[in-house]
């Protein structure tokens, strides 16, 4: 979740046009600060603490120990592999770069 919450915290800023042509909800602001970027930054520190403590506590994540890293690291290798034999294939088949769907597509 921290992409998601990182991109909901930093839309006003890096996406400036999109946020000003959003619905009113969205653009609430307190002050100076849109409200999106106050909860973005409540939840992404909140995520934040619970990572740590899950080292600090581990009654709180279960333990951490470095075969779950190791299996954590896995997942995250194996998800850009697949993404990207994805796009090789497309690319090489159908002449279609999945890469531009990110490119076109607003990830907020």
């Amino acid at each position: 979740m921290f992409v998601p919450v990182t991109a909901m915290t930093l839309f006003p800023f890096l996406k400036k046009d999109l946020f000003e042509n959003a619905s009113a909800m969205v653009r609430r602001k307190i002050g100076p600060l849109p409200v999106i970027t106050l909860v973005g930054g409540i939840t992404l520190t909140y995520m934040i603490w619970m990572v740590v403590a899950s080292f600090i506590f581990p009654a709180v994540g279960g333990g951490i120990n470095s075969t779950k890293l190791l299996v954590l690291a896995g997942l995250v290798v194996s998800g850009l592999i697949v993404f990207y034999v994805a796009r090789w294939y497309r690319l090489k088949n159908e002449g279609i770069d999945i890469n531009w769907t990110f490119q076109s597509i607003p990830p907020v």
